[in-house]
């Protein structure tokens, strides 16, 4: 168990933590995860229906024998995430006492909703942190920052990635923005407006004086993901083509004048739609 928490340790500590207690070496890119939580720790995995969740935990205590449910109907990358979520919990959240005992039984439900949305950011509690601890132990940020780095920027570079590491495209997206270096940021859309979004560090930091779109705020109809939503872009599988963006189309208040780079993720299996943002002279690449 990874005994310390929140004050004494960070998600990407203890993803670390585990990953060398598991014997995963620093460059290696595809974790098998399941293979972990089955052969070393003794937990059963199987998939079932399950309405509204993407993971249930299930264990005994003090044994901690059990079961991790998982969501059948998701893909194997999410599912894969699902359960690197859940082995945050076993790992850190059981030892911690944040998961309550009913007669002898731990019993956690990770909803499809919430499960992925803390990924890269800065938030705080069990899910939020669940998700933050998976994004690093199956896509850990020193080689995913090395592969990522040989290529342009682009959606296509990025997916090229996640093939490596095994992971969907959204999850090496928002990983991409949680650890670089420049200004960038990942923007959740639903039905025309500004659902959610992750910012990096560096984009984060500006943000008191710049005044972007706001949550719930139309997406302007002449950025990529604009046209996208009216129809007007086709996203080929293999299109590798981020498009210059008039900052002014983004940031209502800025000292910024220049152009953003945009490009579109597109999910339609899971009806979710993503644009990236990033400053153009924050991500030269050098040879």
């Amino acid at each position: 168990m990874i005994s310390k928490y929140a004050s004494e340790g960070s998600p990407t500590a203890w993803a670390s933590i585990a990953r060398n207690s598991f014997g995963i070496h620093g460059e290696e890119a595809f974790v098998d995860v399941e293979g972990l939580l089955t052969n070393i720790l003794g937990l059963e995995v199987r998939r079932a229906a399950l309405p509204s969740l993407a993971g249930l935990l299930l264990l005994r205590t003090p044994s901690l024998e059990g079961t991790i449910l998982v969501e059948e109907r998701d893909s194997w990358e999410r599912q894969r995430f699902t359960l690197a979520h859940e082995l945050k919990h076993i790992l850190v959240d059981v030892g911690a006492g944040l998961i309550q005992s009913h007669e002898g039984i731990l019993i956690h439900p990770d909803t499809a909703e919430t499960l992925g949305h803390g990924m890269g950011s800065g938030a705080i509690g069990i899910e939020a942190t669940a998700d933050q601890f998976a994004g690093e132990f199956l896509i850990a940020s020193a080689p995913f920052k090395a592969m990522v780095g040989r290529q342009s920027i682009s959606v296509r570079a990025i997916a090229a990635v996640a093939g490596e590491f095994r992971v969907s495209v959204t999850a090496a997206v928002t990983k991409w923005v949680a650890c670089a270096e420049g200004r960038c940021v990942l923007i959740e859309v639903r039905e025309g407006k500004l659902y959610r979004f992750i910012a990096s560090p560096a984009f984060a930091a500006q943000k008191n004086y710049d005044k972007w779109l706001e949550l719930g705020e139309g997406i302007p109809t002449d950025t990529k993901v604009g046209r996208r939503i009216a129809g007007e872009l086709e996203l080929p599988l293999d299109s590798d083509d981020p498009m210059p963006v008039p900052a002014r189309r983004w940031i209502r208040r800025s000292s910024f004048k220049g152009e953003l780079m945009e490009d579109v993720l597109d999910v339609p299996v899971a009806g979710r739609l993503y644009t990236i943002l990033w400053y153009p002279q924050d991500f030269v690449r050098t040879t």
